[in-house]
């Protein structure tokens, strides 16, 4: 290597490293992350210097504010995704077909080895169990439904490394869904999404790069629990697309910290008789 070659890296370097220092000096800062929200700095006392939270919310604070905080975690992003081909965040995992995972929920709270909780599947069901029992002998109605996560709806865009971190966590939310398959309050929406994802219609449940489920898919879901609570009153008829829904994918954001969008047709329920008094939608348009 040519030393102009290395005296170019060596200033690059430099004002890679000094250059936030100098913007900071002069008063730039950055503006905080939108899904995250600005950080709140508790008040200096003895208590919070010892148990920690002061130094971390400080540290917290200086990371928000430092100036190119952004492009330096863009570029953190590039090299991670386009050089080594891994993710940029611990918390997002890189499926098929550009399609992102939540990946804490592949491989933890579901009495998996090492979940520090350990709940076992029937003591969960037991837990559900107890309640019901509670709720019903006070007259009232008890219904409880357990829906299937992303990686269980669209296994085929995992991969191979995917797969096997969620074996554990599959293994267990398969195991609490057969126990509660014997009772008579449980909802089970996952026979209704299986069959729907295996029919193979052109809009997905969840958005590819997104931890929520689509308008479609909420209204299979939907189904299912009215269907179950007054059975007849659900008129698939009524189940209408109007416009498309656009949201910036939570999954896209975190891994390359630039605004994604991901699309999908926004499907409503129109009855006579009824009027819609409010309503929460994302980014419809």
């Amino acid at each position: 290597m040519s030393t102009r070659l290395v005296v170019g890296y060596a200033v690059a370097f430099l004002a890679f490293v000094t250059l936030p220092l100098v913007l900071w000096l002069v008063g730039v800062r950055s503006e905080p992350d939108p899904l995250v929200g600005r950080t709140e700095v508790p008040e200096l006392s003895l208590e919070n210097l010892a148990n920690g939270d002061y130094t971390q919310a400080v540290g917290d604070w200086v990371t928000e504010q430092s100036p190119l905080r952004k492009w330096g975690a863009r570029v953190e992003a590039w090299v991670d995704i386009g050089v080594f081909g891994d993710s940029a965040n611990p918390h997002v995992a890189i499926g098929r077909d550009d399609w992102l995972f939540y990946k804490d929920s592949l491989d933890l709270q579901t009495g998996c080895e090492g979940d520090s909780l350990n709940f076992q599947p029937d003591q969960i069901v037991g837990t559900v169990s107890l309640i019901a029992d509670v709720v019903r002998a006070s007259g009232r109605e008890f219904w409880f439904t357990e829906v299937p996560g992303k990686s269980q709806v669209y296994p085929d865009k995992l991969t191979h490394v995917l797969t096997e971190l969620g074996t554990c966590s599959r293994e267990r939310r398969t195991a609490v869904r057969d126990q509660l398959a014997s009772y008579d309050w449980y909802v089970d929406t996952w026979s209704a999404v299986d069959a729907f994802v295996d029919g193979g219609p052109p809009q997905p449940l969840y958005f590819p790069q997104d931890t929520h489920w689509t308008t479609r898919g909420g209204a299979v879901l939907t189904e299912q629990v009215v269907t179950a609570v007054q059975p007849g009153l659900w008129d698939p008829s009524s189940l209408r697309a109007d416009g498309t829904d656009q949201i910036v994918a939570n999954l896209a954001y975190q891994l390359t910290r630039r605004a994604a969008t991901n699309q999908a047709t926004h499907w409503r329920i129109e009855r006579d008789g009824v009027r819609v008094v409010s309503q929460e939608t994302i980014g419809k348009t």
